[in-house]
C-alpha cells in the first residue's frame, strides 16, 4: 500500500517520535503514582502467587524476571523500579513497532490508532502493573511486527527473532498456545500460494516456527503431566475449573474418586453452599486444594461434575460468554496501589459497555474476516493456472489472516479456558484488532491477467 505522499515523507521519524512522548507519559504515570501512594508500581493480585509459587504452578517467564530483579513479599525501592522500568521499555519499543505497521499499512487511519495504543492510559498504565500483562501486550505487538517485516524480508535474523518473541509468549502464558497455532495455518496456506522464491521461504519458515511452538507446549505440558499428574501447561488452569464448576454449581461429590478429596470437598461446599458465599472465595478454595491434594482426581471430579450436569453447565457457561463479550473493549485495569484507584479508567470502561463498545465488535469483525480471507484464498487457487496474485497481496493476505486468527484464537482461549476475567485476559490482542481495522480499507487480493 502506498502511503499519502505527504505521510510517507515523515513516516520514518513519526514512530520515533510517538514513542518518545510515550515512554514520557508513561514515566508521568509511574511519577504520579509514587506521589499518591508511595509506590513505584501498580500492585496486582496475581503477584503473590508469581512470588510464592514460581515455577511448580506458573510459566517461567514471570516468575524468572521478578527473581532477577530481586523481588520478595517485601520490596525494596530499586526493585520496584526495575520491575517497572523494564516493561515500559519494552512497551515503548512496541509502541515504535505498532505505528510503524499501522501507518504502513492503514495510513492516516493507521495513525490515529497508533496513537490510541500509544496514549491511551490503560495501555500506558499497564506496564507499571505486577503481572503478566506488563508484558503480554508488547510481546504480541512485537510478534505481530517480526511477521510483518519477515514477510517483506527473508532474512534468517528476522525469522529467529520472531520464534524467539514467539516463545517468549508462550513462557509468559502457555495459554498464547494459539500463536504458533496461527502461524502454521497461515504458513500452510500461503505454502499453496507461494509464486516467488521469498513466499516459498516465508511458508516454509511459518510453518517449521508454527510446529516447534506447538511441540514445546506439548513438551512443557508432558512435564506438568510428569509431576503432577494432570496434561495442562499450567495447572492454573485446574484452579480455573474448579472455580467455575463451584460458582457454576455443578460440582458432585458423587464424581470424586479420592475419598480424603472427597472429604475435603464436603466440608468447602457446606462451609459456602450459596453463590454468594462462593463468588470470591471459590479461588481460594482452589489454591489450597491445588497446592495439598491430587490434582489429576481434582481434574477428574471436576470433568465428571459438568458432564453429569450438562443442562447446568451449559447455561452457565452461555451466560459466562454473554457477559464476558459484553465487557469493554478497553480493559479498566487494577491499577492500585496501596490505596489509590484510578476511577477514569473505571468510568471509561463503564462509558464505553454503555454504547456498545465492547468484545462483541473484534468477534464479528474476526468472523467475518474469515470467510472473506477464505473466498479470497478460493479464488485465487481457482485462477492461478491462468493469473498470477501480486506478491504484494499475498502478503497483505497472510497478514490480515494472521491477525484474524490471533484475535479469535485469544477470544476461543479465554472462553473456554479462563473464569469471569475476560476484559483483562483479552486484552493483550486488542492491538491486533486495531491493525486489523488499520488494514481493512486498504486489503485487496487482486489478480492480475
Amino acid at each position: 500500500m502506498r502511503l499519502n505522499t505527504s505521510l510517507e515523507k515523515y513516516s520514518s521519524w513519526i514512530p520515533l517520535v510517538v514513542a518518545a512522548l510515550c515512554l514520557l507519559e508513561c514515566l508521568g504515570f509511574m511519577l504520579y503514582h509514587h506521589a499518591t501512594t508511595g509506590w513505584w508500581g501498580f500492585y496486582m493480585p496475581d503477584t503473590q502467587s508469581y512470588i510464592m509459587d514460581g515455577f511448580s504452578l506458573r510459566p517461567p517467564f514471570y516468575p524468572l524476571f521478578l527473581k532477577a530483579c530481586g523481588i520478595k513479599v517485601n520490596t525494596d525501592v530499586p526493585t520496584m523500579m526495575a520491575v517497572t522500568l523494564v516493561p515500559v521499555a519494552i512497551y515503548v519499543l512496541s509502541v515504535a513497532a505498532f505505528v510503524r505497521m499501522a501507518i504502513t499499512t492503514g495510513g492516516w487511519l493507521g495513525l490515529c490508532l497508533g496513537l490510541l495504543y500509544a496514549f491511551y492510559p490503560s495501555f500506558d498504565i499497564m506496564p507499571l502493573e505486577l503481572g503478566t500483562e506488563s508484558f503480554s501486550v508488547s510481546f504480541v505487538v512485537l510478534a505481530v511486527y517480526l511477521f510483518w517485516r519477515m514477510s517483506y524480508n527473508p532474512s534468517v535474523w528476522l525469522w529467529g527473532a520472531f520464534t524467539a518473541m514467539m516463545m517468549l509468549l508462550l513462557a509468559v502464558k502457555p495459554a498464547f498456545l494459539f500463536v504458533p497455532v496461527s502461524v502454521f495455518m497461515v504458513g500452510v496456506f500461503v505454502g499453496f500460494m507461494r509464486e516467488k522464491a521469498p513466499l516459498r521461504i516465508f511458508s516454509l519458515r511459518l510453518v517449521i516456527t508454527g510446529v516447534f511452538g506447538i511441540v514445546c507446549v506439548l513438551g512443557y505440558s508432558f512435564g506438568v503431566y510428569q509431576k503432577w499428574g494432570v496434561f495442562t501447561p499450567s495447572t492454573v488452569s485446574l484452579r480455573n475449573a474448579y472455580y467455575e464448576a463451584r460458582l457454576s454449581g455443578v460440582l458432585d461429590l458423587e464424581c470424586c474418586p479420592d475419598p480424603e478429596l472427597k472429604a475435603v470437598l464436603q466440608q468447602k461446599m457446606e462451609a459456602r453452599p450459596t453463590i454468594d458465599e462462593i463468588d470470591g472465595k471459590a479461588w481460594i478454595e482452589a489454591i489450597d486444594l491445588t497446592n495439598e491434594y491430587d490434582h489429576a482426581a481434582l481434574k477428574r471430579t471436576v470433568v465428571e461434575s459438568k458432564k453429569k450436569h450438562a443442562d447446568i453447565w451449559n447455561d452457565y457457561f452461555l451466560h459466562k460468554l454473554c457477559n464476558g463479550l459484553s465487557e469493554s473493549l478497553v480493559y479498566p485495569g487494577t491499577d492500585r496501589g496501596e490505596f489509590a484507584e484510578y476511577e477514569f479508567r473505571a468510568a471509561t470502561g463503564r462509558f464505553l459497555v454503555g454504547i456498545g463498545i465492547s468484545w462483541w465488535i473484534p468477534l464479528i469483525v474476526a468472523l467475518a474476516m474469515l470467510p472473506i480471507l477464505i473466498g479470497r484464498f478460493v479464488a485465487y487457487m481457482r485462477n492461478r493456472s491462468e493469473s498470477q496474485l501480486r506478491c504484494m497481496d499475498v502478503r497483505s493476505w497472510s497478514f490480515a489472516a494472521f491477525l484474524t486468527l490471533m484475535l479469535l484464537g485469544n477470544i476461543v482461549v479465554v472462553v473456554f479456558g479462563a473464569p469471569y476475567d475476560f476484559s483483562r485476559l483479552l486484552v493483550p490482542v486488542l492491538p491486533v484488532f486495531l491493525l486489523l481495522c488499520a488494514q481493512l480499507p486498504g486489503l485487496k487480493c487482486s489478480v492480475n491477467k
